[in-house]
C-alpha cells in the first residue's frame, strides 16, 4: 500500500471530519473526490469513506443520542433513501468502469443542479414541509449516495428549507447517513472484490483517532456559528465542491 496514499487518506478524512461535525454534511463529498484524484478507484474510495464516516458518526451520535430526531430520520426520509439506493447502486456499477473525469463531472453537475433548484424555488425556511418533498429528497439522496457515496446535497437542501436550530439540522443529517451505512457495506462487499473492499474499509476505520481531532474542532466551530451563517456555509460549500468537481477534469 502506497505510504503517501495512506498519509493523504488520513489528512483528507481528518479535514472532512471537521467539516462534517461543523455543518452536518460534506465528508463524502470531500473524501471521495480527493481519494479518486489521489489514485483510488471509485469502489475503494467509497469503501474507505463509508468505514471512516460510519465510525465517526457512531461516536458523535452516541454522544447526542437523546437529542436525535429519530422519528423524522426513519420516516419518511429513511424509507425514501432506501428506495433511492436501488438505482444508485446500479449507477455505481456502471461508473466503476468509467474514467475518473466522468465520475467527478457527474458529481459536480448533480451538486450544481441541486443548488440551482434551491435558488430557483426560493423556499422560505419553515418548521415543516409536505411529505412529498421528503420522499423526493430522500430518493435523490439515496441514489447519489449509492452511486458516488455523496448523498448529502439533496438532504442538505431539504434541511435548509426548514427553520431548524443548527444542532437539530446537524443531528438529523448525521443520523440519516448513519442508518444507511450497514446496507452500504454489504452492497460494496457483494459488488466488488470482498478482500479489497475489506482492506480499504480497515484503512477507513484506522483513521478514526486522527478524525476525532477534526471532529472536536468541527463541533466547536458548529457551536459558535449562528444558524443563519451555518446555512450559508452549507450552501457555499456545496457551490465550491460542485464547481471544482465539474471543472477539475477540464483543467
Amino acid at each position: 500500500m502506497d505510504v503517501m496514499l495512506l498519509i493523504t487518506a488520513v489528512a483528507v478524512v481528518t479535514f472532512a471530519a471537521a467539516v462534517q461535525a461543523a455543518v452536518g454534511f460534506g465528508a463524502g463529498m470531500i473524501i471521495v473526490p480527493a481519494l479518486i484524484w489521489a489514485g483510488l478507484p471509485i469502489g475503494e474510495a467509497i469503501a474507505l469513506m463509508s468505514a471512516a464516516v460510519g465510525a465517526q458518526l457512531t461516536v458523535k451520535l452516541w454522544k447526542y443520542r437523546r437529542q436525535v430526531p429519530w422519528r423524522e430520520v426513519l420516516w419518511p426520509m429513511g424509507a425514501a433513501r432506501l428506495v433511492g439506493y436501488v438505482p444508485g447502486f446500479i449507477l455505481l456499477w456502471l461508473l466503476s468502469g468509467a474514467s475518473t473525469g466522468v465520475v467527478k463531472q457527474s458529481v459536480g453537475a448533480m451538486v450544481l443542479l441541486a443548488l440551482g433548484l434551491q435558488a430557483g424555488l426560493r423556499i422560505k425556511p419553515r418548521e415543516r414541509l409536505a411529505a412529498g418533498w421528503a420522499w423526493a429528497s430522500g430518493i435523490a439522496g439515496g441514489a447519489t449516495a449509492g452511486a458516488v457515496g455523496m448523498g448529502g446535497p439533496p438532504l442538505v437542501l431539504w434541511v435548509v428549507a426548514h427553520d431548524w436550530p443548527a444542532q437539530k439540522a446537524r443531528l438529523f443529517l448525521w443520523a440519516c447517513f448513519w442508518v444507511s451505512m450497514p446496507l452500504h457495506f454489504v452492497v460494496l462487499i457483494a459488488m466488488f472484490d470482498p478482500v479489497v473492499q475489506l482492506k480499504w474499509m480497515g484503512v477507513g476505520l484506522a483513521t478514526l483517532p486522527a478524525a476525532m481531532l477534526g471532529i472536536s474542532a468541527g463541533l466547536w466551530l458548529g457551536d459558535i456559528i449562528p444558524k443563519r451563517e451555518l446555512r450559508w456555509a452549507m450552501i457555499a460549500l456545496l457551490l465550491v465542491l460542485g464547481v471544482s468537481s465539474l471543472a477539475g477534469p477540464m483543467l
